[in-house]
């Protein structure tokens, strides 16, 4: 992997993660030396931070930050 690559420093908020290519690309940026913040409606996974948030909801975005 080329250093062009790497996401170390990023914070990466992932919309969508809980699950199928959201849950993917927070594992990969997490790989890559992200932190990884996974927002979703649906219960996310263990091993990331996880706030339940409704993306389409102002309120809910505001409070998961």
């Amino acid at each position: 992997m080329t250093d062009d690559l790497r996401l170390d420093g990023r914070v990466v908020a992932v919309t969508g993660g809980a699950m199928g290519i959201g849950l993917a690309t927070a594992r990969r940026a997490t790989e890559l030396g992200a932190r990884v913040a996974v927002l979703d409606v649906r219960p996310g996974p263990s091993d990331l931070f996880y706030a339940e948030c409704d993306v389409s909801d102002p309120r809910a975005v505001a409070a998961a930050f």
